[in-house]
């Protein structure tokens, strides 16, 4: 939108990330960070309206330059992480039912190129799609509940 609120890793921000429409088995989500949330990220349900508005909002204790990629799976807000040109992590979650943080996901992501611009979750074929450098990979994304957060 203005490329005040990008994702980013290490000293390098992705331009004009500032909102991230993820979608999930409920429906569409918007993912950004606004000036009053210090620029943590927050996250906005879209409702089905026509024209479609924002629903329900949730705010993050997760600072959002921290952050390089998120996606939405049942409901729960995913972030991942740059560790390296071959690796990033899903480092983060925060399950919208509960309003739970999990700061300790540590999912590790094998990368096919040093930076994943877009990773997004479909609900269809419970995939995970990353546009890597000009090359689209998938991932099958397997999904398990635990009653366990950390905050």
């Amino acid at each position: 939108y203005n490329s005040k609120g990008n994702f980013c890793h290490l000293e390098d921000c992705y331009v004009y990330t500032d909102l991230d429409l993820a979608t999930d088995e409920s429906g569409v989500w918007v993912v950004y960070t606004t000036t009053q949330a210090l620029g943590n990220l927050v996250l906005s349900k879209v409702e089905e309206t026509e024209p479609p508005k924002l629903g329900k909002t949730w705010h993050t204790s997760v600072y959002k330059r921290s952050v390089t990629n998120t996606f939405m799976a049942c409901g729960i807000l995913y972030a991942t992480r740059y560790i390296d040109a071959n690796v990033d992590e899903v480092f983060y979650s925060f399950d919208t039912m509960t309003g739970m943080e999990n700061f300790k996901v540590g999912i590790i992501i094998n990368k096919v190129s040093s930076n994943i611009f877009s990773l997004n979750y479909s609900p269809l074929d419970q995939m995970l799609y990353a546009f890597c450098d000009a090359k689209m990979v998938s991932y099958k994304a397997l999904f398990g509940y635990s009653d366990h957060y950390f905050s």
